[in-house]
Formats: structure tokens, sequence, C-alpha cells
């Protein structure tokens, strides 16, 4: 249930924080975090990390933060766990704070979702997971967090695209996807795809493959399998003498990673015109 006379103090306390009269800020958003606002509990807390209208206390923030962020303020679930992250004003616990990165980020809040990708990526308070960390750092790129964009520029090597490609069943009616050879193995490869036109081929650690063009009649399949079948094959204008006999070099089995539906592998095409030598 609001409280009237809560929300009536709190949006006082505001209008004394935007014209810089913190102290009273200060005063009013106590009283509305007395009255159980967590919103009220969550500017408090800024109020006390910033020291703005009292003497900086991060213990104290942090008591403020996590009042609120238990209330479910998404905000405060993500200062908090700032907070765990770098042990300021609580003990430092790297799974703490991915525990509370993980709740604001089940609210959409974006800098939780790119801290996720963070952890992850570096292994901090998780195990080391790239495919989960790439897996956020698309979500924050698509709601347009810069961070996100720069730390998938930072984290991959080039990506090739393949424009044009098969996507054929082979024998079993399994899904059969021909792409151009690339140089080494394979290795832990992975698919992601959030159902759309386009997917990404992680081929390798250092090797990614922009799969575009995806059918129509392949979309819904695709979003489905567990997996995918992959076919290497020598363009025509790179066959030698000895290899114009050949058709396909090698398959393998990928499986696929089907990423929530607000991820967009558009939004992050701009980042993958950014890397040097990124077409092939």
């Amino acid at each position: 249930m609001i409280n009237i006379e809560a929300e009536k103090i709190f949006s006082e306390a505001l209008d004394d924080f935007e014209e810089k009269n913190y102290a009273r800020a200060v005063y009013l958003f106590t009283t509305a975090a007395e009255h159980g606002l967590a919103k009220a509990m969550y500017n408090l807390g800024i109020c006390y990390y910033d020291a703005l209208g009292v003497e900086q206390d991060w213990v104290k923030a942090a008591e403020w933060y996590e009042k609120a962020a238990t209330l479910n303020h998404a905000k405060a679930q993500f200062n908090i766990g700032i907070c765990y992250l770098h042990g300021r004003g609580v003990e430092k616990d790297e799974a703490k704070a991915v525990q509370w990165f993980s709740k604001a980020a089940e609210q959409g809040d974006v800098p939780a979702i790119c801290n996720l990708g963070n952890c992850y990526y570096h292994g901090i308070g998780v195990a080391k997971d790239n495919s989960k960390a790439l897996e956020y750092y698309l979500q924050a790129a698509n709601k347009g967090d810069t961070y996100a964009m720069r730390n998938l520029e930072n984290m991959y090597p080039p990506i090739y695209t393949e424009k044009y490609y098969d996507i054929l069943q082979n024998k079993n009616g399994e899904l059969l996807f021909c792409i151009r050879i690339r140089d080494g193995e394979p290795h832990l490869s992975e698919v992601f795809y959030s159902g759309g036109t386009s997917g990404l081929l992680r081929r390798r650690p250092d090797q990614y493959v922009w799969l575009e063009q995806i059918h129509e009649g392949v979309r819904e399949r695709l979003s489905e399998v567990g997996e995918v079948l992959f076919a290497e094959f020598i363009p025509a204008e790179e066959k030698t003498e000895a290899d114009k006999d050949k058709g396909i070099i090698r398959e393998y089995t990928v499986p696929v990673r089907c990423l929530p539906d607000t991820v967009s592998f558009e939004s992050i095409e701009k980042i993958r015109r950014g890397f040097v030598g990124s077409e092939q």
C-alpha cells in the first residue's frame, strides 16, 4: 500500500535535493525512509555515499542501499552490489555482489547487466564464462550501454562475416550450416541466436563468424534445437587444382545458445564494423 504521507515527504525531499539544499533533503529522505519508502532509502544511501548534506559514511550508505534492495529497488540492488564488489561500507564479497547485480538485472537495470558481463568475463564472484559474458554484454549494448559496447570491442578479435551461405539439412534431417573454410580447429564452437535474421558463431575462443540472412523457414527450428551441424567448404574462387573435386571439408556439431528476445544482433552491427579487418 502506498504511504501517501511518505510520498509527499519524499517529493519535498527531491525538490530540496534538486535545489542543492542537501541537509534538508537528507532530513526529509530519512523521515520518508523511516516510513518504509524504498526510494527514499536509496536516495539517503546516495547522500551518505557522496557526502551530500552529511559527512561521507559508506557504512550508512551501504545499510540504506541494502534496506532498499531488500524491498526490490533495482538501483539500490545495483549500488549495494558495487559496495560488496569493492568493499565499501561492507566486507568485500564478490559473490554477494554478483547476487545483487543479478537481482537488479532481472528488473532490467542496464549497469547491472553490464557488470554481470564483467563478472563473468573476468571470473569475479563466479566462474569465468565468456559465453555468459557475451550474453550480458549484448543485452546491455542493445539497451544503449556504451561501456558494454566498449567491452565487446575489447573482448573479441575480428568477427568475420558470412553473408552468403547455405542452410541445409543432412540425411538425418538435422540443420546444417555450410560456411567457408577457416584456419585452425573449431574449438569450443557455439552459436548465439535470438530468433532474428542474424546469428553469431563462436568458432574458436579467438574467432567469431557473423551469420547473416538466416532463412525464414529455419528460424523457428533454430530457436528450438539444442545443436546444429556445421560443414565447411573451400569457396570456388579459392580452390586450387588439387581442391577442384573437393566439396565439404569437415563437419562438426555446435550447441545453440538462444538469447532473450530483447537481444538484437543488429544492435551491435556498428560495433562489428569497428573491428580492424572485420570483413573477410
